[in-house]
């Protein structure tokens, strides 16, 4: 019954919802409906079967896993599909069925899983980056809570780093799915051109101010940004974690706060008078983000905020600049000292499990979910792909990773730094990432910060209404 009733719900949902999002598309919250009752005990641990195993061994099982890491185009695809591939074949009874859709088109990726749950054919097994991408499932009952698989095995839920909050939604308890990678922004620096000028890697955000000054005067563009509103989105994210902690973050998902509030406002004057004084270069609305990375490895900026990715870009282009960058944390503001250790990131992609009627199949789903996250799988997955910061605790970086990934993931954990994903991430409606991109964008552009805050608040006022 309950399988027809989200066929229903998600097949009405699919003529009416305006899916936007990660990259460009989400699903549009379907309507709520009465989820599944709990787990009393771990599905992955299910009553033994006569082999002496778990029951779902004995059953003919069929398990679908839809994902990103797609054959030549993913450096994961062979490491994480032979993964896939071992627990298959160690299950007689047991088929995995590896479903790809490679790059970054979330248009075809996110129409494959709204089809699968509106014909009653869900993906057992779902990577996803949580928050607004998935909130719809979780309000419909289709995702698995995970609270008490991690009760009857807390070694499991302790094997990961502590970035569960895309998978954990305001007013809904419950864990939907586990982080499998993870990021926060970093400041990098080039530690020649500040040698170059006879300037210290800033600590604070106001000696930030004063370094930036000091380059523009010396005809230096300190951190040239592009105008791209993802840019923008994840730095105002970066200062809401440094000036005001994650509350203010819950505030705006909640309507407790407002997008027009004093903090927002605040955050995105800052970001105009630094652009007026010349720290990101002229005409930033022209500059694409390829072109700010690629100026950083080159060598011909002094500074970028951004995720722990940037180091590939350097090894690919301008290895020698490597060991010459000093990565620390963004100069935190010595108003507000107490969140000096926030920061934009955290979980980046997961993996969900769907609430299937049948414990066995779910069982099953848990089993394939702990075979893929353990540590010494993982272990193998980043000697193939040694960029990709993985968020279980358990697992060992390969020897030969790049310093300059190494010491930010050092960074990092030395810090145990409060993060969060981009602001709109835990919001309900799903077209508010786009529609806080385009606005920052828009501003950057030469528009101004209460026009940029009116426009996302007015998207949510606009959305209580109808």
């Amino acid at each position: 019954m309950k399988k027809r009733i989200i066929c229903s719900i998600l097949a009405l949902a699919l003529i009416a919802m305006t899916a936007c999002g990660v990259g460009s598309v989400n699903p549009e919250p379907a309507p709520a409906q009465e989820p599944a009752p709990a787990q009393t005990e771990s599905t992955g641990d299910a009553d033994s079967a006569q082999s002496g195993g778990p029951a779902w061994q004995d059953q003919q099982i069929h398990l679908r896993f839809l994902n990103r890491w797609a054959e030549g185009v993913n450096t994961l695809y062979e490491p994480l599909s032979s993964t896939v591939a071992a627990f298959d074949a160690a299950h007689p009874n047991l088929t995995v069925e590896y479903d790809a859709v490679g790059g970054t088109d979330d248009v075809q990726f996110y129409e494959k899983l709204r089809t699968a749950a509106a014909v009653g054919n869900m993906y057992n097994l779902v990577a996803n980056y949580g928050g607004s991408t998935i909130r719809s499932y979780v309000d419909s009952g289709i995702f698995l809570d995970l609270t008490s698989e991690f009760a009857a095995d807390p070694a499991w839920r302790d094997s990961f780093l502590d970035v569960f909050s895309m998978w954990e939604f305001d007013g809904v308890d419950g864990v939907y799915g586990v982080p499998f990678s993870y990021f926060a922004t970093l400041l990098f620096c080039n530690t020649e051109l500040f040698e170059q000028h006879n300037l210290e890697i800033p600590t604070t955000l106001q000696e930030f101010e004063q370094v930036c000054d000091a380059f523009v005067a010396a005809g230096v563009t300190p951190i040239p940004r592009s105008g791209e509103g993802w840019r923008w989105g994840h730095w105002a994210t970066s200062f809401v974690m440094q000036q005001y902690g994650p509350d203010l973050i819950h505030g705006l998902a909640n309507r407790t706060k407002q997008y027009t509030g004093p903090e927002m406002i605040g955050i995105s004057n800052m970001f105009l008078d630094w652009q007026s004084k010349g720290y990101f270069g002229d005409n930033i609305a022209s500059l694409d983000s390829t072109t700010e990375n690629m100026m950083f490895a080159l060598g011909q900026s002094p500074m970028i905020a951004i995720g722990t990715w940037i180091p590939e870009t350097i090894i690919q282009n301008n290895p020698d600049l490597l060991d010459k960058i000093e990565v620390v944390w963004f100069p935190y503001d010595e108003n507000t000292p107490q969140f000096r250790n926030g920061s934009m990131g955290g979980g980046n992609e997961g993996l969900s499990i769907y609430n299937a009627d049948d414990s066995n199949v779910t069982a099953a789903t848990v089993a394939l979910l702990k075979h893929m996250t353990a540590s010494d799988n993982v272990t193998e997955m980043w000697k193939v792909d040694p960029f990709t910061p993985f968020a279980i605790r358990t697992a060992t970086p390969p020897a030969d990773m790049n310093s300059l990934t190494k010491r930010s993931l050092e960074l990092i954990e030395s810090l145990n730094p409060a993060l969060m994903q981009e602001i709109t991430s835990y919001d309900s409606i799903a077209s508010m990432q786009d529609t806080m991109r385009n606005a920052f964008a828009g501003m950057m552009a030469g528009g101004t910060a209460e026009a940029a805050m009116k426009r996302i608040q007015d998207e949510i006022e606009s959305h209580e209404a109808s």
